[in-house]
């Protein structure tokens, strides 16, 4: 499903896609469960956005546009969002990408439970669960805008030139 810029359906207004459904051509990022996250966090807020406005009886934009976030840059500023996964390899073993930073063993695995029991909490409205996945979002953001951007150096350093 073809997105613009604010994560809406072309063409409708009121429609939004998100996650693996989406196709998001400034953006063609991979399908990863973070960028799904990221996706869903924007559109939520975009919707939010709409029903204020129609509760305060104000347009929304000439195309619904004006006020709404955009992707990806509208949530923490980031032109991409960071490349992040994270795959069990068996109970004390996983694989742990971000950017171009990839780690395998014993620790990537306790950052997977700790990812799944986050979750859970976040689901379940616990505080830790929804403060945690505000500060790892965050963080993500950050990290990949600084120390571990998407790009290595040496290429980012060509498209300079």
């Amino acid at each position: 499903i073809v997105v613009n810029n604010h994560l809406q359906v072309e063409g409708q207004e009121n429609i939004f896609a998100a996650g693996d459904v989406c196709f998001h051509s400034e953006s063609a990022e991979l399908k990863l469960a973070h960028t799904a996250h990221v996706n869903a966090s924007l559109v939520a807020l975009n919707v939010l956005r709409l029903v204020r406005a129609a509760k305060n009886g104000t347009e929304s934009g000439s195309h619904g546009h004006d006020g709404l976030l955009s992707y990806p840059d509208g949530l923490f500023g980031n032109e991409q969002t960071p490349k992040i996964y994270n795959v069990s390899l068996g109970k004390y073993d996983a694989s742990l990408g971000f950017n171009t930073l990839v780690m395998n063993g014993p620790l990537p695995a306790v950052v997977k439970w700790l990812i799944e029991w986050t979750q859970v909490a976040a689901a379940a409205n616990r505080p830790i669960g929804l403060v945690f996945w505000v500060v790892a979002d965050w963080t993500s953001f950050f990290l990949g805008r600084t120390i571990l951007p998407m790009t290595e150096p040496a290429a980012r350093s060509k498209k300079a030139q």
